[in-house]
């Protein structure tokens, strides 16, 4: 097991109009597709989960934004912690167990500002 809780976003109906609106082209957001899997630090409670969401929130919000669109012209104004959960459901998963008998290789996203 790792040391580490799992968080997943899931779009909702405002990150899908934003999407859909920059190109009518494109496809959709699939809230059931696949999404990233981003691991956050331990917690116990639902008080500690709270806790670790204020902490990461602006990072995920980013990531996600830039995974879809890289303008950054174009994104929200409003990237509170209010709006974020009004554009992305969230799932935490706290039993993360690594099955694979080799090193974690890290490799860091070129999303623009989550260390902002």
């Amino acid at each position: 097991m790792l040391n580490r809780c799992a968080l997943i976003v899931r779009p909702r109906q405002p990150f899908i109009d934003w999407a859909t609106a920059l190109d009518a082209d494109s496809v959709a957001p699939d809230p059931q597709g696949e999404q990233m899997v981003y691991l956050v630090p331990e917690f116990d409670d639902e008080d500690g989960a709270r806790e670790v969401l204020e902490q990461v929130y602006a990072h995920v919000f980013q990531s996600e934004l830039y995974s879809w669109w890289t303008d950054e012209d174009d994104w929200p104004a409003d990237r509170s912690l209010a709006a974020f959960e009004a554009w992305f459901a969230v799932e935490f998963h706290t039993i993360v167990v690594d099955l694979v008998d080799a090193p974690l290789e890290v490799e860091t996203l070129e999303a623009a500002g989550p260390d902002e």
